[in-house]
């Protein structure tokens, strides 16, 4: 993905447009664990507590998804879990999900992101 990006930054890219539901740029790579390009994107500007349409942050609305090791890189470099308000219905049962991955994560001695959770968790 990195080669992609820096063709398109040399080209005069925004590294926070987000055209698409307004979906972070770096919620692909995160998506697919590729902690390299987020960190050279967040070190060309990306910023890592961008939020989508429905005001959640990559950390936020892909939790679930995303590696112990992304997790902790997206926090190191200033990424949130803060979630946005919204008219869009939707995003508040997506809310809800997420809070109940979040708390299961709190409470699971296994989870190996436990700590960071309970650092960023919005509602403490």
């Amino acid at each position: 993905m990195r080669p992609v990006a820096a063709l398109l930054l040399a080209a005069g890219a925004d590294v926070n447009a987000a055209p698409f539901l307004n979906i972070p740029i770096l919620s692909n790579p995160a998506l697919c664990g590729d902690v390299d390009t987020v960190a050279w994107l967040a070190a060309h500007g990306a910023d890592p507590s961008a939020v989508d349409e429905c005001g959640f942050t990559v950390l936020f609305a892909h939790f679930e998804s995303l590696s112990g090791e992304m997790i902790r890189t997206l926090a190191g470099l200033g990424g949130n879990m803060q979630r946005g308000e919204t008219t869009k219905p939707y995003c508040a049962s997506y809310a809800r999900i997420h809070f109940e991955a979040l708390d299961k994560c709190r409470s699971d001695p296994a989870c190996a992101v436990a700590d960071v959770v309970a650092a960023l968790d919005p509602r403490r």
